[in-house]
């Protein structure tokens, strides 16, 4: 199992980690650490990076995915330069995607987090972001927002934005995550879990999320919208960062 540095501090760019196994797949090598500051694929998007051997030889990270089977992270490179288990390598972020990708999701909770309060409604919602569309769906909301109202979350996420609010991140006992986010995301957590991760914008909104976020919504800039579309009782609400 792989140590995940990225969810203990989403800001460090680089870690020290051993190469515990190396698969060859048809030129391309798939490395797992003992420890890895790269954040997997998920709805948020997955890192890009490096890993540096102690020669500084240089394997660019061509993807990062999880595999739940086996609890693994793999980290899939081209070279043809082998690497060993027992090796010691540096894994270091692409810190402009990192950022980036960073500042969209926490703008999706920030989103999300005023359209609840506007609606003075819960409900459960879902994001994606990647360096392409960012969008948020809010579950079964096509009805209730019309677009001057889907404008009036932007203006009132960009007003938080430029006041400033810390994001708090913390691994809360599953009832009491539950009854900090609302029951209605029970549904979208897994049963297993005991402990789950709780992100808070300060005197705003709490979710349940395994996502890397900036720790002041300042840092996102601004939020413009894209476009909104309708799928069913469901509303998909796309953004982008402002710059």
């Amino acid at each position: 199992m792989t140590e995940r540095v990225y969810l203990q501090d989403a800001y460090l760019q680089e870690c020290e980690a051993q190469v515990i196994a190396v698969e060859d797949r048809k030129q391309e090598l798939i490395v797992q650490l003992s420890r890895t500051c790269l954040q997997p694929n998920h709805r948020d998007g997955g890192d890009k990076g490096t890993l540096i051997a102690d020669d500084a030889t240089t394997f660019p990270v061509l993807n990062v995915t999880l595999d739940p089977r086996r609890d693994a992270i793999e980290h899939r490179i081209r070279s043809r330069i082998p690497l060993a288990p027992q090796q010691i390598v540096r894994c270091k972020v692409d810190w402009k995607t990192r950022n980036r990708i960073m500042r969209k999701h926490t703008g999706n909770h920030l989103l999300y987090g005023c359209s609840k309060y506007l609606l003075k409604q819960g409900y459960t919602a879902l994001s994606k972001t990647t360096l392409g569309d960012t969008y948020t769906k809010w579950i079964g909301q096509a009805s209730q927002f019309t677009e001057a109202q889907i404008r009036e979350v932007f203006d009132m996420a960009n007003q938080i934005i430029q006041e400033g609010r810390a994001v708090i991140i913390e691994m809360l006992p599953r009832e009491a995550a539950l009854e900090k986010c609302g029951r209605y995301h029970e549904s979208i957590l897994p049963r297993s879990a005991e402990e789950i991760r709780v992100v808070t914008i300060e005197g705003l909104d709490s979710d349940p999320c395994i996502g890397l976020h900036v720790l002041d919504v300042q840092e996102i800039g601004g939020l413009r919208l894209v476009k909104v579309e309708r799928e069913g009782d469901d509303l998909k609400v796309f953004s982008d960062l402002v710059a």
